[in-house]
């Protein structure tokens, strides 16, 4: 027999945190769950087969299903872990060493006049065999081991439930006004915080004081929402409301920042611009993220303009707008999913996280990701269940804004470009055109290829060569006026001719 033969289990936990698996990755999870607490170190090794043939499935179907099992476990050392299951097994782990203990003064004690008969002092009622019910915080230290003599409560302030009518009680109107909440805010902050405590059971729900567990609730709040960056709003300075109370009272808070709109799409005309100019660059020698354009082939006038106006309306659209305007869109995500029915107090704390994720994010860009997961199309690698992680979303917001970053880095390479003038001068041009009608006039008076002699191919071979020389003379003068190192001169190829 294992030396921990029964698992606790939370049922309302497990089945809340499992809702979104089938019945078959259910009993995997399960399964895998009851291997490794049987295991001397709570956990399982990292190897497919083995995982398989304890889930009771083949390898096959394991690789399908061991992405959703396999997420509420953690990979370190070549072994997978589960958080939970490894607090339960520490904590049964101290329950029997007090145990142990106990049974080394003696055992089991007589009981005594001013003890309680079903434990008496000095004796923990924990057996080694059988597990004790779980606890949401077990807490155990080595004071546990050793017998009081005083009597069971003895000293100890019992806390009481929330009290009927708390939150139309005057002590707590003015916890709520001290903090800047009357009307309407406070009603509904006290009603929310009254209707939280009254749905949670047993002693967690208890507290000794209950207004000064409200400020506590309301200094949290205030704690994790920053006061907004805006001018000052009409109503109260201190902003303690929760994203729920917010939802419930939108004039509460104000939107401390207007999201950036997406830029408008590329038009056609605007696509050929761009594509006329950079099939005009070329790359600079020795740098090529540099590009060099010709003078007189560069923008200019109206057409620089429109391309700068367009760069800045890209760049104003991926500025990111952080604040209430991303948590609102972060709402939105958890409010469309299958899992969202968590408290006022869990609500705030992930969308602070998804938000702070998410700051560097153009709140057009996170909204139309939240589309995408909604209705299908996405393109981050997201499985489809539950709410998407802020690296989901993360990486579906930079496939949204690759095609405006690509389109600024095309406006910026032509706009940015280093201008050269190598433009022939007007000699040259007219020279150039006076060969070429004199090669068109030879070429017009025979069809017949007659064999050449050696005086006419040297004097055409020397005409290459002073055209050569000046194309190279103009190309170091280009490249002198950029500031480039001059190019290697080719020397002309010399044969002799018999």
């Amino acid at each position: 027999m294992s030396a921990y033969p029964s698992l606790p289990l939370f049922t309302d936990a497990f089945i809340a945190d499992t809702g979104h698996l089938s019945a078959q990755e259910t009993g995997a999870y399960l399964m895998l769950m009851m291997v490794a607490w049987r295991s001397p170190e709570c956990r399982l090794p990292d190897t497919d087969d083995k995982l398989a043939r304890w889930a009771r499935v083949d390898r096959r179907t394991w690789l399908r299903i061991k992405p959703a099992v396999m997420e509420f476990w953690t990979l370190a050392d070549g072994f997978w872990s589960q958080k939970r299951l490894s607090k339960e097994r520490e904590f049964v782990s101290k329950r029997a060493e007090v145990n142990r203990r106990n049974g080394e003064q003696g055992g089991r004690p007589k009981s005594l006049k001013n003890n309680d008969a079903e434990n008496p002092v000095g004796y923990e009622r924990v057996s080694e065999t059988k597990a004790p019910t779980p606890t949401p915080n077990p807490k155990i230290t080595p004071t546990d081991a050793i017998a009081s003599s005083a009597p069971k409560g003895a000293g100890r302030q019992r806390g009481t439930r929330i009290p009927d009518g708390f939150e139309h009680s005057s002590e707590a109107r003015e916890v709520a006004a001290s903090f800047g909440l009357t009307g309407d805010a406070a009603a509904e902050a006290l009603a929310e915080f009254a209707d939280y405590w009254r749905a949670l059971p047993g002693l967690k729900a208890t507290k000794l004081d209950w207004p000064a567990t409200f400020r506590n609730r309301l200094r949290d709040i205030g704690r994790r929402r920053p006061a907004p960056r805006a001018s000052p709003p009409a109503h109260p300075p201190v902003l303690v409301c929760s994203t729920a109370w917010r939802l419930a009272v939108p004039n509460v808070t104000p939107k401390a920042h207007k999201p950036i709109m997406a830029p408008s799409s590329t038009t056609r005309a605007m696509a050929d611009l761009i594509s006329r100019f950079t099939n005009r660059l070329e790359d600079k020698p020795g740098d090529f993220r540099r590009k060099l354009l010709s003078a007189s082939l560069a923008p200019a006038g109206v057409e620089r303009q429109v391309l700068e106006q367009r760069r800045e309306e890209l760049r104003a659209s991926l500025i990111p707008t952080p604040g209430e305007a991303v948590e609102d869109v972060v709402l939105a995500i958890f409010t469309g999913s299958d899992t969202f029915g968590m408290d006022g107090r869990e609500t705030d704390a992930k969308v602070a996280i998804y938000a702070q994720h998410l700051e560097h994010q153009p709140t057009w860009a996170i909204e139309k990701a939240r589309l995408r997961f909604g209705r299908g199309g996405w393109k981050c690698n997201w499985n489809g269940r539950g709410v998407p992680s802020p690296q989901n979303i993360n990486a579906e917001c930079s496939f949204i804004t690759l095609d405006i970053e690509g389109e600024i880095a095309r406006i910026s390479s032509i706009l940015d470009a280093e201008l050269v003038d190598n433009e022939p001068t007007e000699d040259e041009r007219k020279e150039a055109v006076a060969r070429w009608e004199q090669i068109k006039a030879e070429m017009g008076r025979s069809n017949v290829i007659t064999e050449r002699t050696g005086d006419e191919i040297a004097k055409e071979r020397a005409e290459q060569l002073r055209a050569n020389e000046a194309v190279e003379r103009r190309d170091a003068e280009a490249r002198e006026r950029a500031g480039l190192a001059p190019r290697n001169s080719f020397a002309p190829r010399t044969e002799t001719v018999e």
